[in-house]
C-alpha cells in the first residue's frame, strides 16, 4: 500500500456530501438492525445451550452453519447483485430497468433457494440426521436464502427504514419462539430462525410491490447536471403504453447518465435505430456510457415484434408492457453473481463453516467451542458490515452517476475509521472473552476462551476492509475480481493451514488457520484501493492491527477472575485509544471537512 500523505482531502461535491450524509444515516439504521440480527443468533445459541445437552447443541450449530454456507453461495451472489445493479440503474435515472433487474434476480433467487434447500436437506440425511432435522434445515436454508436477496433489494431501492423495521420484528419473533421451544421441551430448534427470516421476506414483498405503483414512480435521484430531456419512463409510462412513439416515428427520450445526456430510443416504425442503439450511440445494452462499455451489439433484442421492425434502441427489450433486462446485461449480471458467490462463500462462508472444519480436525468436545465462538463474534462481525450494506448501494449509485470522487472519499474515510475506531473495541472484547463465555453459556464452555480470542482478531481483519472491498465490488468486472480472488486465495490458505495446525494444536490450530485466511483475504483489496487512489493507509492500519495483536498476547497471561478481566479490559481499551489518538483526531477532522 502506498504511503502517500495528503495535506487536505479534496473538496466534496454537493451531491457527494448529500450521498455521504445518506450513507451515514443508512449505516446507523443498519447497525440497529444488524445488531438485532446478531443478538438473535446469540440468544438462540445461548438458550439452546442451556436447554439441551452438548451433543444436541453441537448438532444444531452444525446445521445452522450448513444453512449459512449454502445461503452465502448463489443467494449471496444474487443478493450482492441486487445491491449493485438496482442502485446503479437508479443512479442513471432508469427506474424501469432497476425494476427489471429486481424481477430477474428474484426469479433466479427463488429457484436457487429451493434447490439449495433440497441439497442441504438431503446432505443432512446423508450425514445421519433425522428426517425432521433434514426438513427443518432445508426450510431454514430456503428462508435464509430468499431473505438475503429481499434484504439487498430493500437497500437497493433505498427502503432502509422498512428493512430496519422488518428486521427488528423478525428478531423479536425469532427470540420469542426460541423461548417457547426451549421452555416446552420441543425439538424444533431451527423453526424460530426460519420464521424470523420469513417475516422479512413477507414484509419485503409488501413494501416493494406496494412501491411499484407509487413511490418508485416518483423516485428522482440527484443529478450532477441539470436535464432538459423529457420525463423518465417508468412502469406506467412504457413504450407499450405510448404507441405513437412506435408508429409515428417519434423519438422517446428520458434523462440520465453521468453527463446528463439523453438516452434515445429509435422509435421509428422501420426500427432504424434498433441496431445502432440510437443515432448517437449514447447508451449501450449494458446501461454504461458509450465510451466506457460495450456497444449495443444486440440492439435487435429490444424488438417488440421482430428484430428488424419496431426495434428499440440501446438493446432495451419490452415484453408485455414491461422493460426486461437485455441479453448483454444478463450475461454481465450472471458473471458478477458467479464472482460474488465465490467470494462470499470463501470469506463469510468460511466463518460459518468453522464448526464443520473443527468436526474434521478436532475432537467432538472441541466443536462446541466454535459453535459458541461463531455466535459470539456475530454481533461484532455484523455491525461493521452494516456500513458495507449502506456503502455498497451508494457506491454503485455513484458509479452509475460517474461520481468517482465520492467513491474515493467514502472508501478512504470509512476504511481508516473502521480500523482505528474498532481496535479499542476489539481489545476490550478479547480481554473479556472468558467472562462473557461463562456469563452466557454453561461454565464448561470457558475452555474455549482462546478459540474465541483468536476468532475475534480474525473477525477484526475480516470486517475492517469492508469499505475497500465495496469500492472494488461496485466497480468494473476487473475490479470485482480483486476481492473475490483474494477471498479464494485466503480460503485455500486457511483450509490448507487447518490440516497441520488442527492436527497439531486442535481447536486453537483451526482458529489460527482462520486467522491466516482473514489476513490473506484482507491484504490484497486494501493494497489495490490504496494504490489506485494514492491513499495513506499503511500507518493507521499497521498501528491499529498491532494494538489488537498486543491485546491478544496480553490476554493470554491474565487471571481468570471477573475483577481482573474488567480491570484489564478498561486499561487495555484506554491504552489503545491513547496509542491511536492522532489517527482518531485526523479521522474526525477529515469527517468534519467532508461534511
Amino acid at each position: 500500500m502506498a504511503e502517500v500523505a495528503m495535506d487536505m482531502p479534496p473538496a466534496a461535491s454537493p451531491s457527494g456530501v448529500r450521498r455521504g450524509v445518506a450513507v451515514i444515516r443508512a449505516s446507523l439504521l443498519s447497525m440497529l438492525a444488524i445488531a438485532a440480527l446478531g443478538i438473535t443468533r446469540l440468544v438462540h445459541s445461548a438458550l439452546v445451550a442451556h436447554g439441551t445437552d452438548e451433543s444436541t447443541f453441537t448438532a444444531v450449530g452444525i446445521l445452522i452453519g450448513s444453512t449459512m454456507v449454502a445461503g452465502l453461495f448463489l443467494p449471496g451472489g444474487l443478493s450482492s447483485a441486487a445491491a449493485k445493479f438496482i442502485p446503479y440503474h437508479l443512479g442513471r435515472s432508469d427506474v424501469a430497468m432497476a425494476r427489471a433487474v429486481y424481477r430477474l434476480l428474484l426469479i433466479v433467487g427463488y429457484a436457487c433457494s429451493l434447490a439449495l434447500g433440497l441439497v442441504v436437506g438431503a446432505g443432512s440425511l446423508f450425514y445421519g440426521y433425522s428426517g425432521a432435522d433434514a426438513l427443518s434445515v432445508g426450510l431454514l436454508t430456503v428462508a435464509f436464502s430468499i431473505y438475503s436477496i429481499e434484504k439487498s433489494a430493500l437497500y437497493g431501492f433505498d427502503r432502509v427504514e422498512s428493512y430496519v423495521r422488518l428486521e427488528l420484528i423478525g428478531s423479536v419473533t425469532a427470540i420469542a419462539l426460541t423461548v417457547l421451544v426451549v421452555a416446552f421441551g420441543w425439538h424444533a430448534y431451527l423453526m424460530p430462525l426460519t420464521l424470523g427470516y420469513t417475516v422479512l421476506v413477507i414484509g419485503s414483498w409488501l413494501v416493494l410491490r406496494r412501491s411499484t405503483d407509487s413511490t418508485l414512480d416518483n423516485w428522482i435521484p440527484e443529478q450532477p447536471t441539470p436535464h432538459t430531456a423529457a420525463a423518465p419512463i417508468t412502469s406506467r409510462d412504457t413504450l407499450a403504453s405510448r404507441p405513437s412513439a412506435l408508429s409515428a416515428g417519434e423519438s422517446v427520450t428520458f434523462s440520465g447518465g453521468a453527463a446528463g445526456e439523453s438516452r434515445a430510443f429509435g422509435g421509428a416504425a422501420n426500427g432504424s435505430a434498433a441496431a445502432s442503439g440510437g443515432a448517437a450511440g449514447s447508451v449501450d445494452a449494458l446501461g454504461w456510457n458509450a465510451a466506457g462499455g460495450p456497444g449495443a451489439a444486440s440492439g435487435g433484442a429490444g424488438a417488440l415484434g421482430s428484430g428488424a421492425a419496431g426495434g428499440l434502441g440501446a438493446g432495451v427489450a419490452v415484453a408485455g408492457g414491461r422493460v426486461v433486462v437485455p441479453r448483454g446485461q444478463r450475461r454481465e449480471i450472471a458473471g458478477y453473481v458467479g464472482m460474488a458467490s465465490l467470494g462470499g462463500l470463501a470469506s463469510a462462508g468460511l466463518l460459518q463453516a468453522l464448526p464443520l472444519l473443527a468436526a474434521i480436525y478436532t475432537t467432538p468436545a472441541e466443536v462446541k467451542y466454535f459453535v459458541t465462538a461463531v455466535s459470539l463474534v456475530a454481533p461484532l462481525y455484523f455491525l461493521p458490515r452494516a456500513l458495507g450494506m449502506a456503502l455498497f448501494p451508494a457506491m454503485a449509485h455513484a458509479h452509475g452517476s460517474g461520481d468517482l470522487e465520492s467513491i474515493r472519499r467514502q472508501a478512504d474515510l470509512s476504511t481508516r475509521a473502521l480500523f482505528v475506531a474498532l481496535a479499542p473495541l476489539f481489545v476490550v472484547a478479547i480481554m473479556l472473552a472468558r467472562q462473557v463465555l461463562t456469563l452466557i453459556y454453561p461454565p464448561q464452555f470457558a475452555d474455549g476462551t482462546v478459540v474465541l480470542q483468536v476468532l475475534l482478531l480474525a473477525t477484526y481483519l475480516m470486517v475492517t476492509p469492508v469499505a475497500a472491498i465495496n469500492a472494488l465490488s461496485s466497480g468494473t468486472p476487473r475490479e470485482v475480481r480483486v476481492p473475490v480472488s483474494s477471498a479464494v486465495v485466503g480460503w485455500f490458505a486457511g483450509v490448507g493451514a487447518a490440516i497441520p495446525l488442527g492436527l497439531a494444536f486442535g481447536d486453537v490450530g483451526v482458529g489460527l488457520a482462520y486467522l491466516i485466511a482473514a489476513a490473506v483475504s484482507a491484504a490484497w483489496p486494501l493494497s489495490a484501493v490504496a494504490k489506485r487512489h494514492q491513499l495513506a493507509w499503511f500507518g493507521p492500519i499497521a498501528r491499529s492491527v498491532a494494538v489488537v495483536v498486543a491485546g491478544l498476547l496480553v490476554a493470554q497471561v491474565l487471571p481468570h477472575g471477573w475483577l481482573a478481566g474488567i480491570g484489564a479490559a478498561v486499561a487495555g481499551g484506554a491504552i489503545a485509544v491513547a496509542l491511536l489518538r492522532r489517527d482518531l483526531r485526523r479521522i474526525l477532522g477529515d469527517a468534519r471537512y467532508s461534511a
